[in-house]
């Protein structure tokens, strides 16, 4: 297959015989813009895994997204899509950059979700958007940003239930959206403990932020969230 792009935990495929797309995923995991990289066994496998019944899970909702099938334990078949290089974020608690914006305590339930969208540019630390810069850089119509705020508070209590069920909180996450050739918006990506931020019950992280802070047992915490979530009722 040829390499049309790769990511820091990614890698887009194109079959030219086919003519299909795929998104396989990587053991590679990343913190503080590539400043610091690793790679951990068994990664790729278990995003793939979490990913894929995420998505497929908010797709049951009639939400529209890329993936379409698993080819093996890293790779999915994905829709041909134009990705619009936006971070939509949703915050249920306050931790993180939020942090670093507003005077609020950490760990504190916000009264409501919070939509935050950020351009994707790691060399100016992903600077946050409003409407007006959207419409300047010609990122999206406010339609669109709209429909991806709404997409997203949906997506957040799809995941929120879920995660629920299986004793784990939904701190955060983000998601990225992209456009068929219709111009119509799928969610695309990956959700998985890369893009959101998970805390079991009793408050221990089991996400990507173990790895950030250095606490170590990244893959351990990681497969514990596929286990809990295989016993998800489907």
């Amino acid at each position: 297959m040829k390499t049309l792009g790769e990511g820091k935990t990614k890698i887009v495929l194109f079959d030219e015989e086919t003519g299909s797309y795929f998104l396989k995923f990587k053991n590679s995991i990343t913190a503080f813009n590539s400043q610091r990289k690793d790679e951990l066994d068994e990664k790729g496998r278990i995003n793939c895994e979490i990913s894929y019944f995420l998505m497929k899970e908010v797709e049951k909702s009639g939400l529209p997204i890329s993936y379409e099938k698993k080819v093996d334990d890293v790779t999915i078949k994905v829709k041909d899509l134009k990705m619009i290089p936006v971070e939509v974020v949703v915050r249920n608690i306050a931790y993180g950059s939020f942090l670093k914006r507003f005077t609020i305590k950490e760990g504190e339930r916000l009264k409501q979700p919070i939509v935050e969208f950020f351009f994707k540019d790691d060399e100016k630390n992903d600077p946050q958007l409003t409407r007006e810069l959207f419409e300047y850089f010609e990122l999206a119509n406010l339609d669109e940003v709209e429909k991806m705020k709404e997409y997203a508070l949906k997506v957040n209590e799809i995941l929120k239930e879920i995660f629920h069920k299986v004793k784990i909180t939904l701190v955060d996450f983000k998601i990225e959206f992209g456009r068929d050739k219709a111009g119509n918006l799928l969610l695309a990506d990956e959700i998985d403990p890369d893009s959101c931020r998970l805390w079991d019950f009793s408050g221990e992280m089991l996400d990507k932020e173990r790895y950030r802070r250095g606490l170590g047992e990244v893959m351990e915490h990681y497969q514990e969230i596929l286990k809990r979530l295989r016993k998800v009722p489907g």
